[in-house]
């Protein structure tokens, strides 16, 4: 998409607001208007000095020079009032518009960035999306509230000023506005040359945004290894590109002004000789000579802006771009699926036949078999990489299964909305997440009305109530952001106090309670018993002591099922499982 295309679009999104843009055209036009009199009120009172009597404000009848410069000094008093009102209507109502687009297009994006499948997150830094996000719709505020402005401002100061040249000296219009057209070929030249040099800029830029997300999220881990300086050399290179980009850009930039200026002498140069051999003459006077001749400059020094403007436009353009890029990322298949709505379901679910390849040509599927009674508790276990977690991320619809169908009490999971279907499965995953803000505000996250009663019997099954009633603020504390001042098991009981109150039909397990003691493990074991009982269940579990209850227990080795049955099924066989289970009984001696 090229800068012009990209206007283009940037542009549809201000037609909803077309009345505020000609309101603030409007005032900006009348603000250029008074703003341009006051050269020609110093015309006017040059031509009151010296021709007196006889100047052009007497033919109004003021006879007198003082009354003559009394009315000029009124006149000058209310031209810079209007001035001044004008001036701030316009900013305002520019600014008015350019932030509630910038509100428009940062919505727009993290709305699209919300629908992105899975696989897109895997693949970008979060740093990037976040540069996007913040940095790139943040610069866009400037191209609605001064760039569109200023265009304004230098089309209708060009106007104006170029009728009263061609009023007063036609011939003087013509050589003055001579340069114009060698201006906008200067434009052109240097905006051909621009474009890719910021876009390049953004790229570092973004380069910068991901390392430091990365790194801030990661500082524990910095810090434990006292790799300090190492990561300041990674953020040192990367800034370093980031200045070698704008330099360049720069290097092409600052010729632009210099050489707009050159062009622009020469019509000051002509206003000047053939405007004084006008007044030699006799064909022109001195007070509408000293008008162009101040005009001059406000006619043409304007286009020195021209410029800044473009420069200011390829940043913009550039932004935009990324933008509009992630914008228009294919959003996940079953969010633009229409679906019917289907109630709670009973938790049946069968894998038919599935075949699944990761984006990146890793095969761990080939014709999968698996049925899951409903309210039956099922236990995954095996080596990482055996495909126990994919089963969850296709049952989830993170990703798509490449053939066969998954189904839940006998309809296709693609029949269904993901929104819908997300919404009969409780997750509590290896690696719990939890927001900014308080507990009880962690605890209710995605169950909204919950009352407090709710959340605090939530609390209770998942183990954490104690720990939180003696917290000075309790349910009321606010945690850090990511639960930084939790342990790691304290998080993974919020997170499961959010599954238990959500109380959908399937909860699945991923690891939930590998941050706990074996003593709180046992707790919690009973409650999710409990809970279990009238949910279907699957746990993923490398301690093999959180699915010895499960009615059954599946091995996965590869992509296939090479042993399942109950925990003593399974140690009677003496395979795999039993090899495990006799390793950790091993550890744990």
């Amino acid at each position: 998409m090229n800068s012009n295309a990209t206007l283009y679009r940037l542009l549809q999104y201000v037609r909803p607001y077309k009345l505020q843009v000609l309101s603030a055209t409007f005032f900006t036009t009348l603000n250029r208007f008074f703003d341009a009199l006051p050269e020609a009120l110093i015309g006017v009172s040059i031509d009151v000095v010296v021709n007196k009597n006889n100047s052009f404000l007497a033919n109004f009848g003021f006879v007198s020079i003082e009354s003559q410069l009394y009315f000029l000094g009124f006149v000058v008093f209310i031209t810079w009032l209007l001035e001044s009102i004008t001036q701030y209507v316009a900013e305002f109502s520019w600014g008015r518009v350019a932030y509630i687009l910038q509100h428009k297009l940062r919505a727009d994006a993290y709305g699209q960035v919300q629908r992105l499948p899975i696989s897109f997150f895997e693949t970008r830094h979060s740093g990037e999306i976040v540069t996007i996000l913040n940095d790139d719709v943040n610069h866009l505020e400037k191209f609605f509230e001064e760039g569109i402005m200023e265009v304004i401002k230098l089309i209708v100061g060009t106007a104006i000023v170029g009728a009263i040249f061609f009023y007063f000296s036609p011939i003087i219009a013509i050589w003055s506005l001579l340069p114009v057209p060698f201006i906008f070929i200067v434009m052109y030249y240097f905006q051909q040359k621009l474009g890719p040099l910021y876009q390049a800029e953004r790229e570092a830029a973004s380069e910068i945004g991901s390392r430091l997300v990365s790194n801030i999220s990661g500082i524990r881990a910095i810090k434990s290894y006292v790799t300090e300086y190492f990561e300041q050399m990674h953020i040192d290179k990367r800034s370093q590109v980031f200045q070698n980009k704008n330099i360049d850009a720069l290097r092409v930039s600052a010729a632009v002004i210099p050489i707009v200026r050159m062009t622009i002498v020469g019509g000051f140069i002509v206003a000047l000789i053939i405007g004084g051999k006008q007044v030699i003459e006799g064909t022109l006077n001195v007070g509408a000579y000293s008008l162009l001749v101040f005009m001059t400059q406000r006619l043409l020094w304007p286009f020195t802006d021209v410029a800044k403007m473009l420069k200011q436009f390829e940043q913009d353009m550039a932004c935009a771009k990324r933008v509009f890029m992630l914008i228009d990322t294919p959003e996940e298949e079953c969010i633009t699926e229409v679906k019917k709505e289907i109630p709670l379901v009973k938790g049946e679910i069968t894998f038919e036949h599935v075949d699944f390849v990761y984006p990146n040509g890793y095969e761990v599927f080939d014709d999968f078999n698996l049925q899951i009674r409903a309210g039956q508790t099922i236990g995954f276990v095996g080596e990482t990489g055996s495909g126990k977690s994919t089963v969850i991320k296709l049952l989830l619809r993170l990703y798509e299964v490449t053939g066969g169908v998954i189904t839940i009490d006998g309809k296709a999971i693609t029949d269904m909305s993901c929104a819908n279907l997300r919404k009969q499965i409780g997750l509590v995953a290896q690696d719990s997440f939890l927001f900014s803000g308080t507990l009880a505000e962690n605890i209710s996250y995605g169950t909204f009305d919950a009352t407090r009663e709710q959340i605090i019997r939530a609390a209770e099954y998942a183990e954490i109530d104690e720990f939180i009633d003696e917290l000075p603020e309790g349910y009321d504390s606010v945690i850090g952001e990511r639960g930084a001042t939790l342990s790691g098991g304290q998080r993974q009981r919020i997170a499961l106090a959010r599954a238990i109150l959500k109380d959908a039909p399937i909860y699945i397990f991923d690891e939930a309670t590998s941050a706990l003691d074996n003593e709180t493990e046992v707790e919690i074991q009973k409650s999710l018993e409990k809970i279990s009982a009238d949910h279907t269940t699957i746990v993923i579990a490398h301690r093999l002591s959180t699915v010895r209850n499960a009615d059954v227990i599946y091995v996965l080795d590869r992509g296939k099922i090479i042993e399942s049955g109950t925990h003593k099924e399974l140690l009677e066989k003496n395979g795999v499982y039993a090899k495990l289970w006799n390793i950790q009984i091993g550890q744990t001696k």
